[in-house]
């Protein structure tokens, strides 16, 4: 099987699969809405994996060309990809401030991991926090009701 190379990122929504011995064009891959921003290629060089500015990741096999998979969860723009070296995870991080991690087989995002690791946290009322310690954890996430203060 001759060598090939996948274009790393497009305007045009497509991901385009060059042979490297011929310099011609393989394969093209479409199906994404907008602009890539991320490719990974499988460990075992079986799957390219892409995402952009749509949201999603799809999952393509290299030899067919078909989309076996859409990964669907961020809630905006991912900006990169990697795979894990067993091949059976991808990891994918998103302008919408999270970082997930998907099963490869099934397509599904088994671990979410967001940048505010107390969001949601009500801190009203919270007693022996200082003020420095309430703003740190209102940084991470955490609220407080303005409720009652004046």
């Amino acid at each position: 099987m001759s060598e090939w190379i996948a274009d790393m990122v497009s305007f045009d929504q497509t991901v385009k699969i060059w042979d490297t011995q011929t310099g011609g064009l393989r394969l093209t891959l479409q199906g994404h809405r907008d602009r890539l921003r991320a490719i990974a290629v499988s460990p075992d060089g079986l799957l390219i994996a892409s995402a952009g500015d749509d949201a999603e990741i799809r999952l393509w096999d290299v030899q067919t060309g078909d989309c076996q998979q859409i990964l669907v969860g961020h809630q905006n723009r991912i900006r990169g990809l990697k795979f894990h070296p067993n091949g059976r995870f991808i990891i994918s991080g998103s302008f919408d401030e999270t970082i997930r991690i998907w099963d490869v087989q099934t397509g599904e995002c088994i671990k979410k991991l967001i940048n505010k690791p107390y969001a949601g946290l009500n801190i009203t009322g919270a007693i022996g926090l200082t003020e420095a310690e309430k703003g740190t954890l209102k940084t991470l996430g955490a609220i407080e009701n303005a409720v009652g203060e004046s």
